[in-house]
């Protein structure tokens, strides 16, 4: 083994190899790249004036035809940093660059910012169909809307006192009439338009409407006449209405209204009269009858009249309930100075009264206190 000193590398070799064990323990790396170095670095040594012995100078002309022979990462003789990488263009000098971008023309400047803008243009038109799906109502599982909507649904018969029947079968959607079913032709009639496709599909199936038919004109009469005999005794009790009149007076119009309340049963019949005569029914706003919670019913009918005519008109009501048609009529309320006047009337009479009963009791007392004196208490001998 030989060792060779210079003034920069350390460097040791082996006689049977050409490659060198360690180099530099501080970084242990190995290669042709820091093997270079050190043979450069003993290069620079022996130019320096520092002399080698004959077998040193063999080997060190081999290692230089080594490093001849492999790639040259370059000459550093300061330490082992890598080499960093090569500057950009224009690197240093900022004033090249200022310069390039003062010489672009007018025209390049244009179609610069028309690109920018075709392709704010394209990104918002990207971001449309990402803010329409917001704005769309969210879907459930089945793929319909969740929104909320109201369906309702009147099912039923009626048995007149003909004993004849009637059967209704209704849909409505969000508070409008939807679909009804019609028992003589065994369709649906479409109250609007977004019922046509509900209307087909349910108008396939032939048999279902004939159930549908056989329901509401046979099985639904037979189960109401049999609730009809189980409530018999509740069902026919007749109970008279309760009628009274109220006024109500607006700008222009003053507003007679007849209430006929807690009556059963609910059919009734409510009409004015003018002068004791029946008005036509188109001046009368006819009111449908409404349930009370006591299973009893209630109706009103209201008539506008001119002001100052209120006493001509009169409210006839005929319920079974009744004897004889019952009336109501207006009957103005008496005005502050009359109700004051009455009152105090009453109150001057009291006061009058009291005191005529109070002078009496006084003359009273006087005359008998009068006849106790005529009497004189004889003497006992």
């Amino acid at each position: 083994m030989g060792l060779f000193r210079s003034d920069k590398v350390q460097s040791t070799f082996l006689h049977q190899g050409r490659r060198p064990l360690r180099t530099d323990t501080s970084q242990g790396q190995r290669g042709p790249g820091r093997f270079h170095q050190q043979v450069l670095g003993i290069e620079e040594s022996s130019s320096s004036g520092v002399s080698f012995p004959p077998t040193a100078r063999k080997r060190i002309a081999l290692a230089r035809k080594f490093c001849l022979a492999s790639p040259q990462p370059g000459r550093r003789l300061q330490g082992d940093l890598p080499a960093g990488p090569a500057p950009p263009p224009h690197a240093g000098g900022g004033s090249s660059g200022r310069a390039a971008a003062a010489e672009m023309s007018p025209g390049a400047r244009r179609a610069r910012l028309l690109l920018l803008l075709l392709l704010l243009l394209l990104f918002l038109l990207l971001q449309l169909p990402t803010v329409a799906a917001q704005r769309r109502p969210p879907l459930t599982k089945l793929g319909v809307s969740s929104e909320s909507h109201t369906l309702q649904v009147i099912l039923g018969c009626e048995v007149q006192e003909d004993n004849s029947t009637t059967g209704f079968w209704k849909y409505g959607y969000d508070g409008q009439n939807h679909l009804e079913f019609c028992p003589e032709t065994l369709d649906w009639r479409a109250a609007e338009p977004k019922a046509q496709a509900t209307k087909l599909e349910w108008e396939v199936n032939k048999i279902r409407a004939k159930q549908n038919r056989a329901y509401l004109q046979r099985d639904c009469p037979e189960q109401l006449r049999q609730l009809l005999e189980l409530g018999r005794g509740v069902l026919d009790r007749q109970v008279p209405p309760l009628v009274k009149m109220t006024h109500h007076v607006t700008s222009a119009v003053t507003t007679l209204r007849c209430q006929a309340l807690s009556f059963y049963p609910q059919n009734i019949t409510m009409k004015w009269l003018k002068d004791r005569q029946p008005l036509d029914a188109e001046d009368v706003e006819p009111k449908d009858v409404l349930p009370n919670g006591d299973g009893t019913y209630q109706r009103w009918v209201a008539l506008a009249v001119a002001p100052g005519e209120e006493q001509r008109y009169t409210c006839q009501v005929e319920h079974p309930g009744l004897d004889q048609p019952l009336t109501a009529s207006w009957e103005a309320p008496m005005s502050g100075t009359l109700v004051v006047g009455i009152i105090s009337g009453i109150a001057v009479c009291i006061i009058v009264l009291f005191t005529g009963i109070l002078f009496r009791i006084l003359r009273k007392r006087q005359a008998s206190r009068g006849a106790m004196g005529d009497y004189v208490l004889a003497e006992c001998k």
